[in-house]
């Protein structure tokens, strides 16, 4: 039982020095930059989260987190994934059910 529990002093202590400008963070897939974009700027350049804009907005159909959710029931995961990341990239980077979602993609894939 000894061996299950770290009972070393200086590794618990260490652990309270966790530095937390260390964070996880989750990489978009590239193809998630675009994926599901009605129409793309003259210029070619995909909208960005800093481009809030009406326009940049609707350049993404309202329903691809609903998208994500047929892809996942039909077990087309690959697509789902990118759906839900297209979700977070480029409408709303703090939907929870997408984030959720994702999770549940990347735990079946």
């Amino acid at each position: 039982i000894a061996g299950l529990y770290n009972t070393d002093a200086t590794t618990a202590a260490g652990d309270l020095n966790h530095d937390a400008s260390a964070e996880q963070h989750y990489e978009f897939s590239e193809g998630s930059r675009t994926y599901g974009c009605v129409t793309t700027p003259l210029t070619d350049i995909a909208p960005t989260l800093n481009d809030t804009t009406t326009d940049a907005i609707n350049n993404f159909p309202e329903d691809l987190f609903e998208q994500g959710i047929q892809h996942f029931e039909e077990g087309n995961i690959s697509e789902a994934i990118l759906c839900f990341e297209s979700t977070l990239r480029n409408i709303d980077p703090e939907h929870a059910d997408a984030w959720r979602m994702l999770g549940r993609c990347h735990t079946e894939n």
